[in-house]
């Protein structure tokens, strides 16, 4: 009976990018100024444009996306349910005062990681991406192809983190447009460090340079990682020079990721959530 009661949960359950919080953004908020629900509805098109034909490699039938612009929830949330996959978005979210424009789109692209970021995968279906693998996934492959036809002028060097600066430009050549993507994606995860820890009530912010020590024996297959794990996850997935375009397999550990196995150096998820492993 459990096993029945987990598959369930599983079957029809909403995998959400954060845990559960009894903080809200009403459309009240300050920040509601800034986000309208006309862009609201914008960075949501974005992501259904980049991908909504790629989900039909995956099986779907339908990519149906609920938009609740007057919901004051600060979340989101993905499933597949009956063959389609669905994504649920709350006003909230794009309302919450840390998370930019670009933290949005980070936000939603973890979401497009729990549905096609490849292995690991949520125990015992496997039809979902485990929490790191889509953090993993948002950075390394979907952030990089809604960018891949922006115009990006990078500002002065001091509006970088120190580490970020050299760790992108020891994955990109500094001249090219993966760099700046690179370089953009430090500013968006650390909005999300920023709405993580507020959402958590942590203390301090979750930094580049403060990475989490623990080293699994075994992957984190169901649960968070810890909040500077999620952020080291993400900061490695936007060092990965692996193209956005090598997708993913949901059965494949190693296929389009950056891997020891791969041989690979740069971009490597971090062992406080995985541990390298072989494809069978």
């Amino acid at each position: 009976m459990r096993i029945l009661t987990i598959v369930l949960l599983q079957l029809y359950c909403f995998a959400n990018i954060l845990p559960k919080s009894n903080i809200r953004a009403p459309i009240t908020e300050s920040k509601s100024l800034n986000m309208s629900e006309e862009r609201f509805h914008s960075l949501i098109d974005k992501v259904i444009l980049s991908y909504q034909d790629i989900f039909k490699l995956y099986g779907a039938k339908n990519f149906n996306v609920f938009r609740e612009w007057e919901n004051s929830q600060v979340n989101a949330a993905t499933r597949k349910k009956n063959g389609n996959f669905e994504m649920i978005v709350y006003g909230g979210l794009a309302r919450f005062e840390p998370l930019t424009d670009d933290g949005f789109l980070l936000v939603l692209c973890h979401e497009v990681g729990h549905l096609i970021g490849g292995a690991p995968t949520y125990k015992p279906l496997n039809d979902a991406s485990s929490e790191g693998q889509a953090d993993y996934f948002s950075t390394s492959k979907c952030f990089k192809k809604l960018m891949s036809n922006e115009k990006i002028s990078i500002s002065s060097k001091d509006d970088y983190d120190p580490l970020a600066l050299s760790k992108c430009e020891e994955s990109y050549d500094k001249k090219s447009h993966d760099y700046k993507v690179c370089l953009r994606a430090s500013r968006a995860i650390e909005s999300l460090s920023t709405t993580i820890a507020k959402l958590s009530g942590l203390k301090s912010v979750p930094q580049f340079d403060t990475p989490d020590p623990y080293v699994r024996r075994l992957i984190l297959f169901n649960g968070y990682p810890t909040e500077q794990c999620r952020i080291d996850t993400a900061f490695a997935g936007s060092l990965c020079p692996k193209d956005y375009s090598d997708l993913n397999d949901m059965a494949l550990y190693n296929k389009g990721n950056c891997s020891v196995p791969g041989g690979d150096f740069l971009g490597l998820r971090p062992r406080c959530w995985y541990v390298p492993r072989e494809d069978n």
